[in-house]
């Protein structure tokens, strides 16, 4: 992956300059909102793996110690 300044507009990187910024501090900012965007992503990804399994409702196994047991409930 290259510089994070390449990626981004120029108006960001002039704007973040107009504020400040050095061009060091310009690729911080630009890396750390890089970072935001794929942990969110990733969020997303687990949020929705998550409503999927509360709607397939199995009976999973769980560990409990050293052991695997199964833990089931009744849909009554």
């Amino acid at each position: 992956m290259g510089d994070p300044v390449e990626q981004v507009p120029v108006g960001q990187v002039a704007q973040l300059t107009a504020e400040g910024l050095g061009l060091e501090g310009v690729k911080r900012v630009i890396a750390l909102e890089n970072q935001v965007a794929a942990l969110q992503a990733k969020v997303a990804e687990l949020q929705a793996e998550l409503a999927e399994s509360r709607i397939s409702s199995q009976n999973l196994p769980a560990l409990y110690g050293e052991r695997q047991v199964t833990v089931w409930q009744s849909r009554r």
